[in-house]
């Protein structure tokens, strides 16, 4: 794909994200409003599509599914916007692991990463569990497992950086102020950093991915 249409998608991305975010602080957001969200993730599936290879596949689809998640979260139940973010995560992880350091080649500052990312999730999941309905604990319980590999195998990639390791930490924290705003545990504390984050950290995780060296070609790799 040409640099000129890379552009396109990534303003067209951009476009979906303010537009729906802008749309948050209305009393009741409109159903046509709900194609800005699924515009601000789905050019950059496409982007990511367009590399044709293994690790595009992989990106590409981790992205539609989130998108799919994005669209389930405000139509349907909880578990199944759920499970089509675990598979987003799931989708991440296998691309996070392709290029995954040893612990000797992981710098000191995502070392600090994974310490942080172990401390939020033990402080936050027996709360967010604890007020999940008996139904959902379960569900929320193996999508937090997910979501914390992902976020720990994208520190340690040695591809991107620093930019999907950011791109994770941004994710975990936009669905720890969500997890907490829909089971009651913070009212409206974030609510509006919580959108931005998100696309935020997939923003920063498919052009941080995309811009660096492919593992199936020798040579640097661009977003194009």
């Amino acid at each position: 794909m040409n640099e000129a249409r890379s552009r396109i998608l990534v303003a067209l991305a951009a476009l979906g994200a303010i537009a729906w975010w802008a749309t948050l602080l209305l009393a009741a957001v409109p159903a046509w409003a709900l194609a800005f969200k699924a515009l601000a993730v789905l050019p950059l599936g496409a982007l990511a599509l367009a590399r044709r290879s293994e690790a595009g596949a992989l990106l590409g689809l981790g992205l539609l599914a989130h998108a799919c998640g994005d669209l389930l979260l405000e139509v349907t139940t909880l578990v199944a916007a759920v499970a089509a973010f675990g598979t987003g995560h799931l989708l991440y992880a296998v691309l996070f692991g392709r290029r995954m350091r040893t612990w000797e080649e992981v710098g000191g500052g995502a070392k600090v990463g994974l310490g942080l990312l172990a401390l939020l999730a033990g402080l936050l999941l027996p709360l967010v569990l604890a007020a999940a309905p008996p139904e959902l604990q379960l569900p929320v319980g193996g999508y937090v497992a997910l979501l914390v590999a992902m976020a720990a195998l994208a520190l340690v990639s040695g591809r991107g950086q620093p930019w999907i390791a950011l791109g994770a930490l941004a994710f975990v924290l936009s669905d720890a102020l969500l997890g907490m705003q829909m089971f009651g545990l913070a009212g409206e504390l974030g609510r509006g950093l919580t959108w931005p984050l998100y696309w935020g950290g997939q923003l920063a995780i498919a052009l941080g991915w995309l811009a660096g060296s492919d593992p199936e070609a020798a040579g640097p790799a661009s977003v194009t």
